[in-house]
């Protein structure tokens, strides 16, 4: 199992990047082969709406077409097993660098096609992937300056987790993806097959382990 992370701070040796070794090591330490990018360092630019990912019988398969130093880390990221990002929050956002990233990362893998209100997208594999977010500021400041609570963690967990959630454990439990498709009011298998993970992953299990702190 390969693990990608990404730091997005400017700095290498502070919070985001600590806390990001951290989460490394957790995933070394059960055999995943880990890589630490440093987006600082390497020079490239967001998206430039060139649409080369958009186009008819578009060659780029998912992959951003501008060929600069990032060209071939998004490279890896495709390969990847597991994908963490890890940024500060400067004026109330994560930085600049990692909304660069995204955009580079994620924009060509989308369409503008849509079925039953799903996006259609160039890749089925689906990637588990994590942000960790850092920001110097106490929270009993924050309450003084009227800077949004840190909201709980059943706050943080949408309806689309439950619907996974769901369709995974249906099919552990021996319940037919086309029955799992009918469902959830899918117009094809395909659509509800990246609902479901395989078994290095377990979103149930996961989502409890997140309530209890593990």
């Amino acid at each position: 199992m390969k693990a990608i992370f990404f730091n997005c701070s400017p700095r290498k040796n502070k919070n985001t990047a600590l806390m990001l070794r951290k989460a490394m090591e957790g995933a070394a330490a059960v055999g995943a082969e880990t890589e630490l990018v440093h987006i600082y360092d390497i020079q490239f630019q967001g998206c430039k709406s060139c649409f080369a990912c958009k186009l008819k019988n578009s060659k780029t398969d998912g992959i951003c077409a501008i060929k600069d130093d990032l060209r071939p880390v998004l490279e890896r990221a495709r390969q990847a097993d597991v994908v963490v990002i890890g940024s500060p929050v400067y004026y109330s956002y994560p930085t600049g660098m990692m909304r660069s990233l995204f955009e580079r990362l994620l924009f060509p893998i989308g369409t503008y096609h849509y079925e039953n209100g799903v996006q259609k997208v160039l890749r089925t594999k689906v990637i588990p992937s994590a942000m960790i977010f850092t920001m110097n500021c106490p929270e009993d400041y924050m309450a003084q300056i009227g800077y949004p609570p840190v909201r709980k963690k059943y706050e943080l967990v949408g309806s689309h987790t439950a619907r996974r959630s769901g369709a995974t454990e249906l099919a552990r439990r021996g319940v037919s993806i086309a029955t799992i498709s009918r469902m959830m009011n899918h117009t094809n298998e395909i659509i509800t097959s990246r609902y479901i993970f395989t078994d290095t992953y377990n979103p149930g299990t996961a989502a409890m382990s997140f309530f209890n702190g593990e």
